[in-house]
């Protein structure tokens, strides 16, 4: 048997594999789109169309209306929100951001294990 023949021979299907591999990494999925929201003063990258909506919600007093914008790729969703504060005082800041802590690890039924500050 010609040895070249016979090394293809043992490498068609490892070549057939790492195609299929290279071929699923180009799953049509996630169709990444940009998304902006100047209003709200964001811009966000979704792997589908989305959909928005917005609701009055209570931040622990304080009441104002989240706009979400979203998008579900099977079984997995990515989500923004953003809410507009009636002053820009650093308390009313801080008491909203733990407000929305606190209601987020309770929808999840978790805990907290460690925060930290993000400049954006």
């Amino acid at each position: 048997m010609n040895p070249r023949f016979a090394m293809r021979q043992r490498c068609a299907p490892l070549a057939a594999a790492a195609c299929a591999l290279a071929l699923s990494a180009c799953s049509p999925d996630y169709n990444w789109r940009e998304i902006r929201q100047p209003a709200d003063g964001y811009l966000v990258m979704l792997p589908a169309r989305p959909a928005s909506m917005s609701r009055p919600i209570n931040l622990d007093g304080l009441a104002v209306t989240m706009a979400m914008t979203g998008a579900r790729v099977d079984d997995q969703t990515f989500t923004v929100g953003a809410v507009r504060l009636p002053d820009s005082e650093p308390a009313t800041r801080e008491k909203a951001g733990a407000a929305m802590r606190a209601a987020m690890v309770r929808n999840i039924a978790g805990r907290e294990t460690a925060a930290a500050d993000v400049r954006v």
